[in-house]
């Protein structure tokens, strides 16, 4: 369990487009302190949920964060637009979901791309290979 999946519980049962949170509010709802990189850094708030546990958070519950104010403590999370579909669902639940539509997306190109007997898929396309490495 991620230390900010309570941050994900809470921002997933609200209903309301926009929550307004000040850090110390944050660190209740996840019963630890933000790291001193939130308090300082307004990039600690940016919605790259790549390798980013506390990002992912947000995204996970259909929120992004809109407007920081590091002087004041606070930030603003609005929900993402598309985000209703799958907002009542845990993040397990809508993991589950996004692995189904990949599995739909690719099981609907099944059979559409056709490589002809003969035809090596990684030899190099261009006849002057070494001149397309500079």
């Amino acid at each position: 369990m991620s230390k900010y999946e309570p941050l994900t519980n809470f921002l997933s049962g609200s209903k309301r487009a926009m929550v307004e949170l000040t850090f110390r509010e944050i660190e209740r709802i996840i019963d630890a302190r933000l790291p001193a990189s939130a308090i300082k850094h307004r990039a600690f708030w940016s919605n790259n949920g790549t390798g980013h546990a506390h990002a992912q958070a947000w995204l996970d519950a259909g929120y992004e964060s809109e407007s920081v104010d590091i002087d004041r403590g606070r930030i603003v999370f609005r929900r993402a637009s598309g985000a209703r579909e799958g907002g009542d669902m845990t993040p397990a639940q809508r993991k589950k979901l996004g692995e189904e539509r990949m599995k739909a997306l690719y099981g609907c190109l099944k059979g559409t791309v056709h490589i002809p007997d003969g035809v090596d898929i990684m030899e190099p396309v261009e006849l002057e290979w070494d001149a397309m490495k500079d």
